[in-house]
C-alpha cells in the first residue's frame, strides 16, 4: 500500500539579509541599502552601531534606505535591520582616502551621527623573558 499524500504545502523560509552597495567610501558618501527576506507586515528599524537611525516598511519582504555620512569620523560602521522576529546585518568603512560614493538606489535617507565611528585596534600581549 502506497502513503497517503501530504496535506500541506512544505513551508519555504529564506534568512533575510542586506545587500550594500559599497564596502568603503569616504566622509560625504551616501551607502545604498537593500533589505531583502523580511516579513512584509513589519517594519524594519535601522540601527547603525547600535543607534537608532529611523525605521522602513517591508513592503512584500524588501525595502532600500540610504544612508549619509556627511559629518561622519573615519572608522567601521555596522547597519543592522531589525524587526521584531528577524534582523541582519552589513557592515562598511567610512576612509578620507577613498572615494565619495553615491547611491545607487532611491530610499529614505538617514544621516549617520557623528562619533559613533568603531576604530579598529590591534591589542597585543605583552610579553617579556627573564634576563
Amino acid at each position: 500500500m502506497l502513503p497517503a499524500a501530504p496535506t500541506s504545502t512544505p513551508y519555504y523560509y529564506e534568512e533575510p539579509y542586506l545587500n550594500i552597495s559599497f564596502h568603503e567610501g569616504a566622509p560625504g558618501s551616501l551607502f545604498s541599502i537593500t533589505g531583502a527576506n523580511f516579513p512584509d507586515t513589519q517594519q524594519a528599524s535601522i540601527y547603525v552601531n547600535t543607534r537608532f537611525v529611523g525605521a522602513v516598511p517591508c513592503a512584500y519582504g524588501w525595502f532600500e534606505l540610504v544612508l549619509d555620512t556627511t559629518g561622519t569620523d573615519e572608522g567601521l560602521y555596522i547597519v543592522v535591520a531589525a524587526t521584531p522576529t528577524v534582523s541582519a546585518a552589513q557592515f562598511f568603512t567610512v576612509e578620507a582616502n577613498q572615494r565619495v560614493r553615491e547611491p545607487v538606489s532611491d530610499g529614505p535617507i538617514f544621516p549617520v551621527p557623528a562619533g559613533i565611528a568603531f576604530f579598529e585596534r590591534w591589542l597585543l600581549p605583552l610579553v617579556s623573558r627573564p634576563d
